[in-house]
């Protein structure tokens, strides 16, 4: 006897192939070890720490962190 109940998603039957880009692709597969002339450009890498302008523009924000939003812009 079988006692299997089918989920939900095993009711609904296989997923069809996307027929869009896909979305789970990365640039590194491109400039991975492979000797390739391509540089990642991605925004997650960098060798160096923030610029100085952009340690001073989140260090002078840190102070407003805490604040309770304002709702009167909201409701104009």
């Amino acid at each position: 006897m079988d006692t299997h109940t089918p989920t939900h998603t095993e009711a609904l039957g296989p997923r069809p192939e996307p027929s869009g880009p896909d979305l789970r692709h990365h640039g590194d597969a491109e400039v991975r070890d492979d000797g390739s002339a391509l540089v990642d450009l991605a925004v997650n890498v960098r060798a160096d720490t923030p610029p100085a302008w952009l340690r001073e523009h989140v260090a002078a924000s840190l102070g407003r962190l805490a604040a309770y939003p304002d709702g009167r812009a909201a409701r104009a």
